[in-house]
C-alpha cells in the first residue's frame, strides 16, 4: 500500500508542520500457479482448453504456447483450436510488484482425426473354403494398431461366437489361433467349420478407436452327399441327401444352375457322365456346400414299335 508522513516541530505553546513525502509497501510477488491443466492428445479442428488454478494476489495471467506469450488476462481458462502439431504450455501469476516463476510446462499433441479402415479380403459373402481367412484393409490415418474382429452375426456382442486379435501392426493377418474365444465361441478352432461369419477392423490408437463397416464370408461345407440313384434318364427326378437345409441351389462344373426350391431334389435335362464338383449356395447367393458326385445320366429308351409286340 502506499503511505504519507510528515514531521510536526512543537515548543512550548507552538508547533510547526513539515511538508509530506509518500513511501510505498509493495504487495508480494504472487507465488507460481498450480495445477496448470491440458490435454495430453487432441484432433485437429477440434476446440480444448487451457487452464489452472488461482493464485492468491494476482491480478492477471500470462499464458505461453512454444515459448510465445498467447494470453494476459485475468481469466484462469483459455481456449485454442490447433492444426497438428505439438504445444508446450506454461503460465505465471502477476500483479503490480511482478510475476511469479513459470509452472512446469504441459505439452498438448494435436493429431489428425483418426480414420476408418476400409476392407479388402476376403470379398463380402465371399468363400473361404480352408476356414482359414486372411483378412486385408487400408491403412488408417493415425492408426497406432489395429483389432480384428470375427462373429457368427453381426451383433458381435457377448451373445455371438466371437473371436478377437489385438495389436496387429500392419494391414494384413490370417486365422489362427491366436484370435481370442469368448465364452459363447468357447475355444478358437485351428480353421473355422462350416458356417457364415462376419468381420470388421477397429483402427486403435491411444484413448481412441474407431470400426470399419462389417463384410461376410462363408465356409462352406465340405463332404459327400447321397442319391437315390447313380444312373438315370433325362427329365426324372432324382432325391439328394446330405444337403445342407439352407442350400437354395447348385452350380455343376458345367456351369449349369439347377434350382433345388427347397425339396433337395434334382432333374436333369441333358445327358451326362463321370464325376462332377458341385458348388451349392443359400438364397443371400452365398456359398454354403461343396461336394462331388459321379453320376450317368441316360437318354431315354426310345419308344417301342407297336408293331413288334
Amino acid at each position: 500500500e502506499t503511505y504519507y508522513w510528515r514531521i510536526r516541530s512543537d515548543r512550548t505553546g507552538e508547533s510547526t508542520f513539515s511538508s509530506y513525502r509518500a513511501f510505498v509497501v509493495p504487495i508480494p510477488v504472487p507465488s507460481t500457479p498450480t495445477s496448470l491443466s491440458v490435454p495430453a492428445r487432441v484432433n485437429s479442428g477440434v476446440a480444448f482448453t487451457v487452464s489452472w488454478n488461482p493464485v492468491s494476489g494476482a491480478t492477471f495471467y500470462q499464458l505461453y504456447e512454444n515459448n510465445v506469450k498467447v494470453y494476459s488476462d485475468s481469466s484462469r481458462i483459455f481456449q485454442r483450436q490447433l492444426p497438428v502439431g505439438n504445444y508446450d504450455y506454461k503460465v505465471r501469476a502477476c500483479n503490480s510488484s511482478g510475476c511469479s516463476t513459470f509452472t512446469s510446462i504441459k505439452r498438448t499433441v494435436v493429431e489428425q482425426p483418426l480414420g476408418t479402415a476400409v476392407l479388402f479380403s476376403p470379398d463380402n459373402n465371399g468363400t473361404v473354403t480352408n476356414g482359414i481367412p486372411c483378412f486385408s484393409w487400408s491403412e488408417t490415418t493415425g492408426a497406432q494398431s489395429y483389432t480384428v474382429q470375427v462373429s457368427s452375426d453381426t451383433n458381435f456382442n457377448q451373445y455371438s461366437k466371437r473371436w478377437v486379435l489385438n495389436d496387429v501392426v500392419g494391414t494384413t493377418q490370417c486365422w489362427n489361433t491366436s484370435f481370442r474365444a469368448n465364452p459363447t465361441a468357447g475355444s478358437t478352432p485351428t480353421q473355422l467349420p462350416p458356417e457364415t461369419y462376419y468381420w470388421r477392423i477397429r483402427s486403435d490408437r491411444t484413448g481412441e478407436s474407431t470400426f470399419s463397416s462389417y463384410r461376410a464370408f462363408v465356409v462352406p461345407k465340405i463332404g459327400s452327399v447321397s442319391w437315390s440313384k447313380t444312373q438315370f434318364h433325362v427329365g426324372e427326378t432324382v432325391q439328394v441327401e446330405g444337403l445342407l437345409t439352407t442350400v437354395s441351389y447348385c452350380l455343376s462344373d458345367g456351369a449349369t444352375p439347377i434350382s433345388f426350391n427347397n425339396t433337395q431334389q434334382i432333374i436333369f435335362y441333358k445327358t451326362t457322365s463321370g464325376n462332377s464338383n458341385w458348388r451349392c449356395f443359400n438364397n443371400s447367393n452365398q456359398e454354403v456346400q461343396q461336394f462331388s458326385s459321379n453320376l450317368t445320366v441316360n437318354k431315354l429308351s426310345a419308344p417301342m414299335n407297336l408293331g413288334e409286340r
